[in-house]
């Protein structure tokens, strides 16, 4: 019989509110449709972290096909304690091809309720000293909120 790991505990840790500037449009290159989405600031809310979103990144955007987008933003965070992370997020955005296209033409409108688009997320984040007690210095599970 084979012994499965137990599954991980998930702790809520905040939420990040990110705000963004109007899009770079590269255009076609061999990998695909590239954009650039600046990151302009934003808020960081939660039991786990407090601060703000720094006006320092960018959402560096590869456009695959009509129905899908391959993400890598790249920013900074400021804790209240004054602390700076770095954060890298990486993702595959899908969806019908409509809405892909909608949220394309306005990125700051976010996904106004539609259920339809998915996004598949990795995090990594770091800082130069310890991190705070609960910090995920490695993992985080992310889920795209609709609105």
């Amino acid at each position: 019989m084979t012994a499965f790991p137990e599954s991980p505990a998930l702790t809520f840790l905040a939420t990040l509110s990110v705000d963004v500037g109007s899009p770079v449009d590269v255009g076609p290159t061999p990998e695909g449709h590239r954009r650039i989405i600046p990151i302009v600031g934003g808020t960081v809310a939660g039991p786990g972290l407090n601060g703000r979103v720094l006006p320092a990144g960018a959402d560096y955007q590869i456009l695959r096909s009509a129905e899908l987008t391959e993400l890598d933003a790249r920013y900074a965070v400021e804790l209240d304690d004054g602390s700076v992370v770095y954060v890298h997020n990486l993702a595959l955005r899908f969806g019908a091809a409509e809405d892909i296209a909608r949220i394309n033409r306005a990125p700051s409108a976010g996904l106004g309720g539609n259920r339809r688009l998915h996004c598949r997320l990795t995090e990594q984040a770091g800082r130069g000293d310890e991190f705070p007690p609960g910090f995920p210095a490695t993992y985080s599970v992310i889920r795209l909120n609709p609105g």
